[in-house]
């Protein structure tokens, strides 16, 4: 990641470039805020803790980041996916997600295609 890769995204695409596996502690936000690296940062909880995420956060926001799901929520995991554990719930076309008005979030997971996913990470 550079600076000219997130000044470009942003001012040439309008495309904002978000610090995701690269952002591990408080000092890793520090330095994407001190060299301008990218505009959003994705808070991993299993890496920086509930602390850790707590202080990224505060920084963050005075700095004037951006954070993964309080400020831009991230809807793609179901397309890393070859198929998608969730149904109903939502339809997608397109970039565009449509939730329902369902109680909860409305979804069901389809156990028979998620069963082997669980018995690997028990494993």
């Amino acid at each position: 990641m550079t600076p000219n890769v997130t000044r470009i995204a942003k001012t040439k695409y309008g495309v904002s470039v978000a610090a995701d596996e690269s952002c591990r502690s408080l000092a890793d936000a520090k330095e994407i805020v001190k060299r301008q690296l990218a505009d959003v940062i994705n808070i991993k909880l299993a890496k920086v803790g509930v602390l850790g995420a707590l202080e990224i956060i505060d920084f963050a926001k005075v700095s004037g980041l951006d954070l993964m799901i309080c400020d831009i929520i991230d809807l793609d995991t179901p397309l890393l996916l070859s198929e998608d554990p969730v149904f109903e719930g939502y339809e997608v076309s397109g970039p565009t997600y449509k939730f329902t008005n369902a109680r909860g979030h409305g979804g069901f997971l389809h156990w028979d295609n998620i069963t082997w996913f669980i018995a690997l990470l028990v494993w």
